[in-house]
């Protein structure tokens, strides 16, 4: 039996394979053994049976995980569908496509919708996978948001999604000059919004 230790940091795979060769072989094994056998002279102890007597249940601890994670949601597909603030409306669409996955309490999510006429009216809203969580209502997750628009102003600087507390969508806010921003509105025109972000859930 070797009783000769490692005088430098290597990796396991350096220790282990000591003959240099591509894989670990049978000899390597051996020589794995002779080293727990000489830490149990040295130290005390039964290493091997402890080893051999650890029963790692991977679909308790798997269990375990998800429960300390929350909910856990894979990337899932959702239409998103834009609606106005004071009328609802209904939209003629060309594209609605979206996705979205839940890690515990943070969405992911990505849409993208586009119509060519809305009977709504109002701040235009586009729905979000799962309503967003409390918090305060000076708060607001933000997205980033891009958009066709026939009467986006030509002065606008930015276009900027948001999504407030206790909300099952998305607004989006024109900003005109450092100072001005208003609500984007629902028109029965030809419209397209792409949007993604991540927000709080409860």
């Amino acid at each position: 039996m070797s009783t000769t230790y490692p005088t430098s940091k290597k990796t396991f795979t350096d220790h282990v394979d000591n003959d240099a060769g591509d894989f670990i072989d049978a000899a390597d094994i051996n020589d794995v053994h002779d080293t727990v056998e000489a830490m149990e002279t040295v130290l005390g102890g039964d290493f091997q049976g402890a080893i051999k007597n650890i029963n790692i249940d991977a679909a308790a601890a798997i269990a375990i995980s998800k429960t300390a994670l929350g909910t856990f949601t894979d990337w899932t597909t959702y239409v998103p569908v834009v609606t106005g603030s004071t009328t609802a409306g209904a939209g003629t669409y060309i594209v609605q496509k979206g996705e979205y996955c839940q890690l515990g309490k943070i969405v992911y999510f990505t849409a993208e919708v586009n119509y060519t006429a809305h009977t709504g009216t109002g701040a235009l809203q586009v729905s979000i996978p799962v309503a967003s969580g409390s918090y305060d209502a000076n708060l607001y997750f933000i997205c980033a948001a891009t958009t066709t628009y026939a009467n986006l102003p030509v002065n606008s600087l930015w276009v900027q999604g948001r999504i407030g507390t206790g909300l099952s969508y998305a607004r989006f806010i024109i900003s005109y000059d450092d100072a001005n921003t208003s609500n984007l509105q629902v028109i029965n025109e030809t419209t397209a919004i792409d949007v993604s972000g991540f927000y709080k859930v409860a």
